[in-house]
């Protein structure tokens, strides 16, 4: 029906009341000095190529913090074992240049992960 929200039925318009017993006290949310706090979610966009996307989708984000890339690459390989022979000779770029295992990831970093790769 036009105007209502997707398993929405006339009888529950108006009724629906968010689960909050799982939310921390709104003073949870403050720092010292009574401004909000507001943790920004760190996310590292991952794109793999040629052989890793049989093991990996092609883009995809982790929302995790990471040393360095030997700790990003056993995460890896720790995810999908089946991985770890083409992940342990693959180069690694972060924003599009070469770097070395290891190299401090941040976050919000772009990660490119290239497998060796021949061709004819």
């Amino acid at each position: 029906m036009k105007g209502m929200c997707r398993g929405e039925d006339e009888g529950m318009r108006g009724k629906y009341q968010p689960d909050t017993s799982k939310l921390l006290p709104q003073s949870s949310y403050l720092k010292p000095d009574n401004s909000y706090l507001i943790e920004k979610l760190k996310t590292m966009k991952i794109e793999v190529y040629a052989v890793l996307k049989e093991y990996f989708e092609k883009e995809f984000t982790l929302s995790k913090s990471f040393k360095d890339i030997n700790d990003l690459r056993n995460f890896l390989i720790d995810s999908n074992p089946k991985a770890s022979g083409v992940l342990n000779i693959s180069r690694f770029a972060v924003d599009n240049e070469f770097v070395d295992n290891n190299y401090s990831l941040k976050e919000n970093d772009n990660i490119s992960i290239m497998p060796p790769s021949s061709g004819g």
